[in-house]
């Protein structure tokens, strides 16, 4: 079940399908994708911040 409805990857772990944010998600969406996928970031991170986290 999609929480956001934006994000579209498969998760190997829990057959869950997220989409990757780009620079056209807000930073509210782009927390939520880290958020869902486990990855750690700083609060106070600029968008570009964030979406450098993201790896292929």
């Amino acid at each position: 079940m999609r929480e956001h409805g934006v994000f579209e990857e498969v998760d190997e772990g829990t057959g869950e399908t997220f989409e990757k944010p780009t620079d056209k998600n807000t930073v509210d969406e782009i927390k939520g994708y880290l958020d869902q996928v486990g990855i750690e970031y700083d609060n106070a991170a600029k968008k570009a911040d964030l979406l450098a986290l993201i790896t292929d």
